[in-house]
């Protein structure tokens, strides 16, 4: 035989008071993961404004399989005391794939870029990016590399290097 329990005014008011300190948990909690999102949505957008200044326009008389050439600088290193050369760079020793990601870096000096970042800008694959800053770094010292709070490596061009002559 079922018997039901008659719930007095103080169980049903003890209840009412429980629900209520939940629901204000919840929408503390909700309150708080808002602000983050605000946080959050702030730092993209910041980070795609950086990212839009790195993209090049391109024209739209061009194919859109093939960047825009870029001029291509001869780099220098220079000892910043002295002035006295270090290490002077040709870049004929470069290819031209090579030579494209050296001015990307040039171009955005102020700004760490990662593989991701140069393949937009370059319109390549971030592994062929990967794979040709490899084959920079084998031919010589001219990168820094960092490492991001995402784990991202990112490039920028080592301090010093200076353009002795743009190439026509």
């Amino acid at each position: 035989m079922w018997f039901r329990k008659r719930v007095t005014k103080e169980d049903f008011d003890k209840s009412i008071k429980q629900f209520k300190q939940a629901f204000s948990k919840i929408k503390s909690e909700q309150k708080k993961q808002n602000e983050e999102l605000i946080k959050h949505s702030e730092q993209i957008q910041t980070n795609s404004m950086s990212l839009e200044a790195l993209v090049i326009v391109k024209p739209t008389s061009r194919p859109t399989k093939h960047p825009i050439k870029l001029p291509k600088p001869q780099l220098v290193e220079t000892h910043l005391n002295t002035g006295e050369s270090i290490n002077t760079l040709r870049i004929n020793d470069f290819t031209e794939k090579e030579k494209g990601i050296l001015n990307t870096l040039f171009q955005n000096k102020d700004m760490s870029l990662s593989y991701l970042d140069i393949s937009k800008v370059l319109d390549k694959s971030p592994n062929t990016i990967k794979n040709q800053i490899r084959e920079i770094n084998m031919k010589s010292e001219v990168l820094e590399e960092t490492t991001d709070s995402t784990n991202r490596k990112r490039f920028t061009l080592k301090k010093g290097l200076i353009i002795e002559k743009p190439l026509d």
